[in-house]
């Protein structure tokens, strides 16, 4: 396997099905011992499809990175944080993360946040903004109503995801509301979005080269400032 340095992050959006159904034919014999582990915990089998998904794509990602072979690369398999790379060392970051029938994977650098969202049962949208959106936030989404109010929730709870996941944080309400964002140019935040899915990344090296780009193609994506009140 190559131990060249990793200049650009790079990430890759696919549908769940068909990964899981190739791992169950394949990875499930080679995880390794803290995967196995988790595995064994899962009950749900949409969970359990997932988690399999997840583990081939990143396998997939660094050897289409780095080369060798997928099921050479040994991955960790905490419950809250992303994986790591076990074997062999090479310091590379990943993100993963699992929405509906999709999931995302990314190799960087430096730590990296990302988040998918698909729409689900309907929702007060309004009152959850009061409990995870800044005050201007509230009062932009006061404007807009239905679907498109929904749409730009979602981006918003998408992208404050991001943020805390690069941060290895977890998402309470108090803490997202801390998180307050603006459509705009000069940050290190950006979001892609379209009626049934919405993807957020943040990471300070740029934009990802994409791997493969799922239902986005060549779409350039929406920039974002954010200010983290909670920051340390």
């Amino acid at each position: 396997m190559a131990e060249q340095p990793l200049t650009r992050a790079v990430l890759w959006l696919e549908r769940t099905a068909p990964l899981a159904a190739e791992a169950e034919t394949g990875l499930v014999a080679v995880l390794s011992a803290p995967e196995r582990a988790r595995l064994d915990r899962i009950t749900s089998a949409k969970r359990r499809a997932e988690f399999l998904a997840g583990r081939l794509l990143l396998r997939r990602l660094l050897a289409g990175t780095f080369g060798g072979d997928p099921f050479g690369w040994v991955l960790s398999a905490p419950d809250d944080l992303p994986p790591t790379v076990l074997s062999p060392a090479n310091g590379v970051h990943l993100a993963l993360s699992h929405s509906g029938e999709w999931v995302a994977g990314a190799l960087s650098a430096t730590p990296a946040g990302l988040d998918l969202e698909t729409p689900g049962r309907p929702r007060d949208t309004l009152a959850l903004a009061a409990a995870v959106c800044t005050p201007d936030e509230r009062a932009h989404l006061a404007g807009l109503e239905g679907p498109a109010r929904d749409a730009a929730f979602r981006e918003r709870w998408t992208l404050k995801e991001a943020w805390l996941k690069r941060r290895t944080e977890g998402a309470s309400p108090g803490r997202l509301a801390q998180v307050a964002t603006c459509l705009g140019d000069g940050g290190d935040a950006w979001t892609w979005a379209d009626a049934g899915l919405t993807l957020a990344w943040v990471h300070e090296g740029g934009l990802p080269a994409w791997f493969r780009p799922g239902p986005f193609g060549d779409r350039p994506p929406a920039a974002w400032r954010v200010a983290d009140s909670g920051g340390h």
